[in-house]
């Protein structure tokens, strides 16, 4: 039982060491997330759009 003590004794002096972030600093970090989720979307999009022309082209020309 002490030994149970003693881990969450040391759980809570952990967590006081840490440095948590503050509303503004998270803010920006979803804001820049976000911002390169959509970049990265429209990215694959294309590339998906462009692949999908070709394989009809190629489908087209090859009578698929």
């Amino acid at each position: 039982m002490a030994s149970i003590r003693k881990t969450f004794k040391e759980i809570n002096d952990e967590i006081k060491k840490v440095r948590w972030p503050k509303t503004e600093e998270i803010a920006n970090a979803t804001l820049l997330v976000a911002i390169i989720s959509v970049f990265v979307s429209i990215y694959i999009g294309v590339f998906d759009l462009a692949f999908s022309k070709f394989i009809e082209k190629l489908s087209t020309i090859f009578g698929g």
